[in-house]
């Protein structure tokens, strides 16, 4: 009461409360009336001196008592009048301790609605840069005045600090495209911050980036120094507008993605150096959709890409990432006609660009290499999956497109980190389209390179491979699965680009059945074809099989109408090549001695063996008219001990059946993988019907085949090279049917040749050895026994006894003539075991007819005759009686006066010549007489001689004496029979050389 009527006395301003009161109406009424405005006009002023643009507030209310500021409806337009910050409602109160603490301290902080324009020019510069910068450039002494103030930040403290529905707009000039971002509502919450240092306050964060798009940021922060920990979670952001910034430098476009991330933190920078840290970590990334530039559909979508639970720490240079989760990966690859793929095709034009920029990064790092002392980083990842992924390749470079899909693709590898060395478990799984499952495990050693993988490829479908296939050969796969179970090895080798290992397990090729294209039929094909055990050894390398087995394996070779066969035609021909120029060839590289020695020996294999059960082949000439088809079925038997080893050898053993009831079989000693290529194989064809091999027989002989059975038995040896045949023709009941008009067909009489080589019992049984060098150019396999076979049917019709010769024994001159003496038919010993030699042949050969031409040499023969003759004649008389027998045979055929000029001229001729013996020495009369009665003697034998006479007919006889000899030999000595012996009409025309006189032999067939 006293202050109070103090007051209102005249000494009111000696009262304390009058000055109290004043001084509090005074701090109301500025508080509450003045400084709002004051405020309001500052703010204002200010935004336009370091801005140059516009500001305005609705009101500003301060309460000097609460120590609240409240500014409602604060906005700021640029110079197009846009609207660049804005917000609501700012509230905040200071609070009195703020005397106590040492510091402005806040009790609460509050921003409603608060809203950001921020645009960035083509240069990277914000709208309040420029702002900024133009406002400056109106002040520079105000504005180095600023510089020079003291940086360190004042002393505040906020017990709590809220924005509340904030938005930020953002438009970005700098990229080829405009990028606008929105983020609303902006939420934050912060408690007990300050600006001391060591200090930190707690804080909540929450942003909504877009539809679906969340940040949530809650912990602690301090910032002298700045350090912060705590929980951060973005959720569902659209990856695809920030990719934006990197789409010039980026190969490709990511054309959807949503990026998650969550996981707890601890950031702080001190003066040695900034401490950063995450643990429990994870990244998720959604409907990642990647796709070219140049292109709309995607090659690559990933469902999810999850990384973590993950640590990461700065201090330490340490990265862990618990897993690497790959869901729902779908890769599309391309190749095109030129063979490139196309995802690559981007890199390409970057390769330039990045290789300089390489180069220089390259030399930055050697330079800083030097004085590098860091610590190394490390990192590990627990486990990469990828999980039902899928792969399709579209590859356009084959003439005929291939596209493979391969799906249900799941993976993981273990272990993974910066150590190299060590070994790492991983695994792969995939179906290939039509495929069963396919499987691989085991470890992996990247250094050095160590692999130790279990293999299980379940019935991969081998027409898969199709496309590729008809680029080479005519050939379809209509059906056929691989499989594939073993362990496989690999590890690098003391050289680098050496690798050594092995294989071991089975490959089963199922079901296969491959289409001739060319004629639309079968042509190689099995049921089941197993390699079990296998072994591989890749360096060196070497093959061990134990057993190859074939269930039903088929085979199918056709002669096509213009004679070629159809694997010739399987081969598809390049037009490139046959239109390419011929160039000179290069020199070829001489190879090292090691290598060209490796190079000449063979690679060891060995199969222990190879199996046939039930297999068939087919064989066809479609050239031939009528066509000509045949088959082998019930193919069985084994190749067992197959080597590479010279010294090895395999034996065969094989069986099956032509057509319905004859027989096949292949027995023998081979080793065709060795340098060597010994063989000692014997073939046998038996009980082979004849009849089917018409066709043939028409083109090329000239005559149907009526009957007959086929038995070959085939013996061939190769040793070094060199080929020594054995081989056996045996044909039973084989008869020529109607003549074929053919072209081609040989003019040989082959009937007789037939029944040349055929026996009594029907049976054509011909040995014909072959033999070669396998290095000779002209050497062919082909057609040995063939080419043999008509060595001999021609030698039979065109030298019929040369070829009975090799068959019974003997020449073929001996057999096929024999020679007289002129004037005789008696057969010498020679002619008598020659016949006995023809008549075996003609017993064993009752188709065989011989011809017997008797040939008579008029002159000689009838001299021989009138000697024989006059003989005889005088065979019983002797000297007077022989003279007396001639005088009376001259006298009687020319008379006495020829007989008198006889005695006359012989008696003259001896006188002179006993005259000039006189003269040399005397001679005794006794002697003279008998000379002249021997030369009277012969001079009458001449003349009876020259008047003896021979007619036709005593010739005749003596034709058909000399046929009686030979065929008394034949016939009555060794059974011929006489419907095989045939006398022809003698010839008068024979000529005798050295007195004697041929009798030749013909041979033909009924």
């Amino acid at each position: 009461m006293h202050s109070f009527s103090k007051i209102t006395s005249r000494y009111w301003y000696r009262s304390r409360l009058f000055w109290l009161l004043f001084l509090l109406s005074t701090y109301a009424l500025v508080g509450f009336l003045v400084l709002p405005g004051v405020i309001k006009n500052i703010a204002i002023e200010q935004i336009e001196q370091n801005l140059g643009w516009q500001g305005s507030i609705d009101k500003v209310e301060l309460n000097p008592f609460a120590l609240t500021l409240t500014v409602n409806q604060f906005a700021i337009q640029d110079e197009q009048g846009d609207s660049v910050v804005a917000f609501d409602r700012y509230h905040t109160n200071i609070q009195l301790r703020s005397i106590i603490e040492g510091a402005v301290t806040f009790s609460n902080f509050e921003l409603a609605a608060p809203f950001i324009k921020l645009v960035i020019d083509e240069n990277g510069k914000t709208n309040f840069h420029k702002a900024i910068e133009k406002a400056r450039a109106k002040r520079p002494e105000e504005v180095a005045k600023t510089d020079e103030g003291d940086s360190k930040p004042p002393k505040l403290l906020f017990d709590t600090i809220n924005v509340i529905g904030g938005e930020i707009e953002v438009i970005d000039h700098t990229q080829e495209q405009l990028i606008e971002h929105h983020l609303k509502p902006i939420t934050f919450a912060l408690t007990n911050f300050s600006t001391y240092a060591n200090k930190s306050g707690a804080y909540q964060l929450e942003i909504a980036l877009g539809t679906g798009q969340h940040l949530a940021w809650n912990g602690n922060i301090g910032i002298a120094p700045f350090h912060s920990s705590g929980f951060l979670k973005v959720s569902n952001l659209r990856a695809e507008r920030l990719w934006t910034y990197a789409q010039s430098k980026a190969p490709y476009k990511l054309t959807h993605g949503l990026v998650g991330f969550e996981g707890q933190y601890a950031a702080s920078m001190d003066q040695s150096a900034p401490i950063f840290e995450l643990s429990n970590a994870t990244i998720t990334m959604e409907q990642l959709q990647v796709a070219l530039k140049t292109a709309e559909e995607t090659f690559l979508d990933i469902e999810k890409l999850t990384v973590g639970p993950l640590d990461f720490n700065l201090a330490k240079q340490k990265l862990d990432i618990s897993r690497l989760v790959v869901d729902a990966l779908s890769l599309k690859i391309e190749r095109n006609a030129e063979g490139q793929l196309t995802i690559l095709a981007p890199l390409s034009k970057t390769s330039n660009n990045e290789t300089q920029e390489a180069a220089v990064s390259n030399e930055i790092a050697d330079a800083d290499s030097t004085n590098d002392t860091a610590q190394p980083f490390l990192w590990s990842i627990g486990e990469i999956q990828l999980n039902n992924s899928a792969l399709n390749i579209a590859d356009l470079q084959p003439s005929t497109a291939a596209n493979i899909s391969i799906d249900n693709i799941n993976s993981r590898l273990s272990g993974l980190s910066q150590d190299m060395t060590k070994s790492l478990d991983f695994g792969l799984s995939y179906y290939i389209e039509n495929s069963e499952k396919s499987e691989i495990t085991g470890q992996i050693t990247p250094t050095p390179f160590d692999l130790k993988a279990a293999i299980n490829f379940d019935k991969l479908a081998l027409s898969t491979i199709q496309p590729y296939l008809n680029d080479h050969v005519r050939i379809t796969i209509e059906d056929g699965a691989l499989s594939v179970n073993g362990n496989l090895t690999l590890a690098a080798g003391a050289d680098s680009d050496a690798m050594t290992g092995d294989f071991a397990g089975s490959i089963n090729i199922n079901n296969f059945e491959t289409i001739d294209q060319s004629v639309k039929e079968r042509l190689v094909g099995w049921q089941d074809l197993s390699i079990e055990p296998i072994k591989i050894n890749f360096n060196p390398l070497a093959i061990d099989i134990s057993d190859i087995r074939f269930e039903q394996p088929y085979g199918r070779i056709i002669v096509t109408n213009d004679r070629s066969t159809n694997l010739a035609q399987l081969a598809v021909s390049k037009p490139e090549e046959a239109t390419q120029p011929t160039t000179a060839e290069p020199a070829p590289e001489q190879p090292d001695s090691a290598s060209a020695q490796s190079e000449g020996k063979p690679v060891p294999v060995k199969i222990s063996r190879i199996l046939f059960n039930n297999g068939a082949a087919y064989f066809a000439d479609l050239s031939l008219k009528p066509q000509f088809g045949t088959s082998i079925q019930n193919i069985s038997g084994e190749i067992s001990g197959l080597s590479s080893d010279n010294l090895e050898r395999a034996s065969v053993d094989i069986k099956g059946t032509v057509e319905d009831y004859g027989k096949a079989l292949v027995k023998g000693k081979i080793n065709p993988l060795s340098g060597d290529l010994y063989t000692d194989l014997a073939v046998k064809f038996d009980n082979i019907e004849l009849s089917t091999m018409t066709p043939y027989s028409g083109r090329y002989a000239g005559y149907t085949i009526d009957k007959g059975k086929l038995n070959l038995h085939l013996n061939y040896k190769i040793a070094k090279r060199m080929l020594e045949g054995e081989n056996r023709l045996i044909l039973d009941q084989f008869e020529l049917g109607n003549t074929v008009d053919s072209e081609e067909s040989v003019n040989l009489p082959l009937e007789l040749a037939l029944a040349i080589l055929k026996d009594r019992n029907g049976v054509i049984d011909i040995d014909l050895p072959t033999s070669g060098n396998m290095d000779d150019p002209d050497f062919k396999f082909s057609g040995l026994v063939l080419k043999a076979f008509a060595n001999v049917i021609t030698k039979a019709a065109t030298a019929p006894f040369s070829m009975i010769g090799s068959l019974v024994g003997g020449d073929a001159e001996s057999l096929q003539s024999v020679s007289f003496e002129t004037g005789k038919a008696e057969l010498t010993a020679e002619h008598i075991s020659n016949l006995e030699k023809l008549s075996k042949a003609l017993n064993s050969r009752p188709q065989l007819m011989l011809e017997i031409r008797t040939n008579i040499d008029e002159q000689g023969d009838s001299d021989a005759l009138k000697k024989i003759k006059l003989d005889n004649r005088l065979v019983s008389s002797s000297g007077e009686q022989r003279i007396a027998t001639l005088e009376k045979l001259i006298a009687g055929r020319v008379g006495q006066p020829k007989l008198d000029e006889i005695k006359t001229n012989t008696l003259a001729t001896t006188n002179t010549s006993e005259q000039a013996a006189a003269e040399n020495s005397e001679q005794n009369t006794a002697e003279q007489a008998a000379i002249e009665a021997q030369a009277y003697e012969k001079a009458l034998y001449d003349t009876a001689l020259e008047t003896e006479s021979v007619s036709s007919l005593e010739l005749t006889t003596l034709a058909k004496q000399r046929i009686t000899s030979i065929k008394t030999q034949l016939i009555d000595q060794h059974n011929v029979t006489n419907e095989q012996v045939f006398a022809l009409q003698p010839s008068l025309e024979g000529q005798a050389k050295e007195n004697r006189v041929i009798t030749t032999f013909n041979l033909s067939t009924r």
